[in-house]
């Protein structure tokens, strides 16, 4: 992953956008030394996000498990409502 900033990046911006594309590279746009936006590879997106919805998923089916909650996360917010306020 490299910072680069927003200057820079409109500069550049074919050669980044190709490197992004064929060499998976990173970029991260700042703007005043400020991170603004990264610049990743379609599927390299896609991938993480799978990643974090299967991790997502399975924190709460340990969840459940461990709560007893039988239904989905509807059931969680009910019970996590009923316990904060009606204590």
């Amino acid at each position: 992953m490299q910072s680069i900033s927003a200057t820079k990046a409109r500069e550049k911006f074919s050669e980044i956008l190709s490197k992004v594309a064929y060499t998976n590279h990173v970029f991260v746009i700042e703007r005043q030394g400020v991170p603004l936006a990264k610049l990743i590879k379609i599927d390299q997106n896609e991938n993480l996000n799978e990643t974090k919805t299967n991790s997502a998923k399975k924190y709460f089916e340990k969840i459940k498990k461990q709560n007893g909650f039988t239904k989905g996360p509807k059931d969680l917010v009910v019970k996590l409502d009923t316990y904060l306020y009606n204590g």
